[in-house]
């Protein structure tokens, strides 16, 4: 898995997930931050009075991939977030080694955590080899401060390790 950040001009945002939208990349996430260094010094920097500085308002958007969707993301962000002007923005890519999905029971308020953690990501999986990743499920109380782990991935019982996701159906325990 791959985390895309891109720094991207705030008003490039809607090209770029429009562009991302198109591909079938439907998940993001916006953040609005204030990029500082020579390229603040441009016409539509403006003084911040908070930092002393003078700062370009930006977007940072993240998108989490599988990795062979790397490349074909990045471009998907950078052809229509460049202006070909200073200032432009940036896009990084980091290497996950650990996700996870968070929900809460809407009755209990129990707040459930699946995810996954891997360790020693082969560059293409050999099913023959053990597993590296390793689900894992959290409980935690609504209202406490312990978590109880459940490990559906028990490598004495059996050798499943298997997505998974939870759906609120309305039954109760």
């Amino acid at each position: 898995m791959k985390e895309i950040k891109a720094f991207i001009r705030s008003d490039r945002a809607l090209e770029v997930l429009d562009a991302l939208s198109q591909a079938g990349i439907t998940h993001a996430t916006l953040t609005h931050v204030m990029a500082v260094g020579a390229e603040a010094e441009c016409d539509e920097a403006e003084m911040n009075i908070e930092f002393g500085c003078r700062v370009n308002r930006m977007v940072k958007l993240e998108v989490i991939c599988l990795d062979k969707d790397e490349l074909k993301i990045v471009e998907l962000i950078r052809k229509p977030a460049c202006t070909g002007q200073p200032g432009d923005g940036i896009i990084t890519v980091n290497g996950e080694q650990h996700i996870t999905s968070i929900t809460e029971d809407p009755q209990t308020g129990t707040l459930w955590a699946a995810g996954f953690y891997m360790v020693n990501v082969p560059a293409y999986p050999n099913p023959t080899r053990s597993a590296f990743y390793y689900p894992c499920l959290v409980k935690v109380p609504s209202g406490r401060d312990y978590a109880t782990v459940i490990a559906p991935y028990d490598p004495d019982t059996h050798d499943l390790a298997l997505p998974m996701s939870i759906l609120w159906t309305g039954a109760t325990e």
